[in-house]
């Protein structure tokens, strides 16, 4: 009888880690609904602005970005994306500005790009994004510390700690805390290669910095990139002197290395459209505004030191509830917040002596000093701020290696209490609800909800702008009732902006009408020219004394029973006043006399001294030089009026004009000028030229003509190129083969450089 023998093959895939890690995603989706169940239940959406027309800064000074800043260009991202756009331009603030180049917007952040294409409400889509950070967060902790053989209770409790601790919940709503979640997933990535010289832990490193520049915040990615590499050296010199092998750590580096910048060329769609914004701006010169600003802190003193600390132990020791600031300070809870939790502080210290022993303990208590020293600064750790590379950042984001340092050494502590409890459940259990608790009572409040308003519970004045501008038109607001930003959310056009990096061509004409109040450009004074130039339709105010108190004259308000408007007609009186600007310039016109320029500085005084015209412009002699003088020739000096031009379509990336003039002319486009904007005239290219400085023209001969100006974004093009070519250079390196050659290579290396 013939009989055969039985045979067991392994299973090609372990169900056990998928078992483990989906049940951990549903623990952590389950303590994230705890945390915001007061806004879940209530259909409350995080850091809505509610009427943006009555709409006032948050009590806790530093939300007033997110609702500001940070909603508006997230609805703007979602709205363009779900019409199939990548919103490379945005133009319905600061005349036109980068959108996509401006990291903050983080438009292509990893738990956007998974949203975008859900039937979603934006309030919804929202909150589930901020919901995502914190369930990314939590879930890559999680992996990370399983690399160090702590129990499931002991990762579990370090995921929570960070997810809620006071950096990630400081900065909830903002792309600084998108990009802090890839802490943890890069350094299990490390470990990955360090331990096991896994293949795909190299893939992962590479993608995770990958999405690390496309959280949105460069800054910060660059400082835990900072971290990540010193981690990787001090993980490479431990085991040489663990007498390891020089060539293995020489391959382990090269690997490491090779793999990172991989990921950096990986992000070149975000990094080359920012880095030519950067170059734009003003900020060229200037590199940072932390070395220069009232953000770069100063050595603080022993008592501010003292204050500072005081915050690790618990929050409402240093906090003065009337203003929800921290005493000692002038800045704000997300640059000083330290706190993790009182439980998991004092499991970080019993963590110290759990790991006395090992290097990984000493290293993470060294990070947590010199971070916290780094951060406050603190005497002597300041200097450190000073160090090139170093003194580009900004010292309170260090806050962000100390909690997540102590939260690490919480875990040892925790494991190490628990071995004395005989691995108790109810230890476990208990510790990790305390942490909860206490994280929701310390941080609670500095997450305002309320209802996003619907389209059509939007306040009348803005309904009734938003029917006569068609978009299009632009609005102006004086006063602080209405953010500069919420143009974007209410379908308006506006002149004013928020933002950290602007166009040094629109600074350089606006800076004159202005008034720049840190990251904002609001409209504090009336300044008719430069109201007319923009195209500026309607000017909102409080009354039309209020607008006579910031220079507008008599003579040029009107008084609401005169029978005739000139200059500005009132065309609602209650609860606001707004004024219709009846010599406001078309925002597309043809002029018949210009001026060239060649220098900069030199139309930056004449505009100074004579004002903007809309009937006589400056035309920068940047290219095609020969044919400006030429056009000059044929320039109708001492024109009357400008020829209106007929906008027949307005996308963020496109502007279809027609025109129909007697004469040749200079089309100019009120539009702020960048580089990517390519114009034709009748299907033939012709160049862009900077009008004013700051705004776009291109010349059009006399009859009927069909203008397109588009924007093509060479640096994302480069960009979206450079990252497809990458990808298939990773294709090849994972190809069996191809591992087998380059671990040969390697091999090779090592034996030519260390072993002969």
């Amino acid at each position: 009888m013939l009989t055969f023998k039985e045979t067991h093959h392994p299973p090609l895939i372990s169900w056990e880690p998928v078992r483990e890690y989906l049940g951990v995603i549903i623990l952590l989706i389950f303590v994230i609904g705890f945390f915001f169940s007061p806004v879940i239940l209530r259909d409350k959406t995080l850091f809505a602005p509610g009427d943006t027309l009555t709409a006032v800064q948050t009590s806790v000074p530093q939300l007033g970005d997110v609702s500001q800043q940070l909603y508006p260009w997230t609805y703007y991202s979602w709205e363009q994306m779900r019409q199939g756009s990548i919103p490379l331009w945005n133009p319905q603030v600061l005349a036109g500005t980068p959108h996509l180049a401006n990291g903050q917007t983080g438009v292509l952040e990893a738990g956007k790009l998974l949203l975008y294409w859900l039937p979603l409400q934006f309030p919804v889509f929202w909150n589930l994004l901020l919901f995502s950070r914190f369930l990314l967060a939590g879930l890559f902790t999680y992996l990370y510390l399983g690399e160090w053989r702590v129990s499931r209770p002991a990762r579990f409790f370090g995921a929570v700690g960070f997810m809620f601790c006071s950096f990630t919940l400081a900065w909830a709503g903002h792309a600084q805390a998108a990009a802090s979640l890839w802490l943890p997933f890069l350094l299990w990535s490390i470990e990955g290669i360090v331990r096991k010289e896994q293949h795909r832990s190299s893939i992962f490193l590479s993608f995770g910095i990958m999405f690390l520049f496309f959280a949105g915040h460069i800054p910060i990615a660059l400082q835990i990139m900072s971290f990540v590499c010193v981690y990787l050296a001090l993980r490479l010199l431990g085991m040489l002197i663990a007498n390891a092998q020089l060539s293995q750590i020489f391959s382990l580096l090269i690997r490491c290395l090779l793999f990172m910048a991989i990921g950096v060329m990986l992000a070149a769609p975000q990094l080359l459209p920012s880095l030519e914004y950067y170059l734009q701006s003003r900020q060229v010169a200037e590199v940072t505004r932390y070395r220069f600003g009232d953000d770069s802190p100063e050595e603080a003193d022993l008592e501010t030191a003292w204050e500072e600390a005081r915050q690790v132990v618990s929050p409402f020791l240093a906090r003065e509830q009337a203003e929800n600031r921290w005493q000692g300070s002038e800045r704000n809870y997300n640059q000083t917040g330290v706190y993790i939790g009182m439980i998991a502080f004092i499991f970080s210290i019993f963590g110290l002596w759990a790991v006395r022993r090992k290097k990984i303990g000493w290293f993470f208590m060294g990070a947590a000093i010199v971070g916290w020293g780094m951060a406050v600064p603190v005497r002597y750790f300041a200097v450190l701020n000073q160090l090139p590379v170093l003194e580009l950042f900004a010292p309170y984001r260090w806050r962000l290696i100390v909690q997540f340092a102590l939260i690490v050494l919480s875990v040892f502590g925790f494991d190490y209490l628990r071995r004395y409890m005989r691995r108790s459940r109810l230890f476990a259990g208990l510790a990790i609800g305390l942490l909860c608790l206490d994280l929701f009572a310390a941080h609670a409040s500095y997450l305002p909800a309320q209802k996003a308003v619907d389209a059509a519970d939007r306040h009348e004045i803005l309904t009734y702008l938003m029917k006569h501008t068609g978009g299009s038109e632009r609005v102006v607001w004086f006063g602080d009732n209405y953010s500069p930003n919420y143009a974007v959310l209410d379908g308006l056009s506006d002149v004013r902006g928020a933002d950290s990096l602007f166009v040094s061509r629109y600074e350089a004409l606006v800076k004159y009408y202005l008034h720049k109040d840190r990251d904002y450009y609001l409209m504090t004074k009336a300044a008719d020219a430069f109201l007319d130039f923009y195209g500026v339709k309607y000017i909102v105010t409080t009354s039309a004394a209020d607008f006579i108190e910031r220079g507008g004259s008599v003579q040029t308000v009107i008084d609401v029973h005169a029978d005739e408007a000139v200059g500005y007609q009132p065309v609602r009186e209650d609860p606001l006043a707004v004024f219709e600007n009846v010599d406001a310039a078309p925002r597309a016109y043809i002029t018949h006399s210009w001026q060239p320029f060649g220098i900069r500085q030199t139309v930056d005084e004449e505009i100074a001294i004579s004002g903007l015209d809309p009937t006589r412009v400056f035309i920068e002699e940047r290219q095609n030089e020969d044919a400006i003088e030429s056009r000059l020739a044929t320039a109708q000096t001492g024109a009357v009026a400008v020829t209106p031009a007929t906008i027949v379509r307005y996308d963020p990336d496109r502007v279809e004009i027609a025109t129909n003039a007697a004469e040749p002319g200079l089309l100019v486009l009120s539009d702020t000028f960048y580089p990517g904007w390519e114009v034709t005239v009748d299907g033939v290219s012709q160049p862009v030229y900077a009008v004013d400085e700051a705004v776009r023209g291109t010349f059009v001969p006399a009859g009927i003509h069909e203008i397109i100006f588009i924007f093509r974004s060479r640096s994302f093009t480069i960009g979206i190129a450079t990252c497809l070519v990458t990808i298939v250079v990773l294709i090849w390196l994972s190809l069996p083969s191809v591992q087998r050659h380059l671990r040969s290579l390697i091999w090779e290396v090592r034996y030519r450089i260390f072993d002969r």
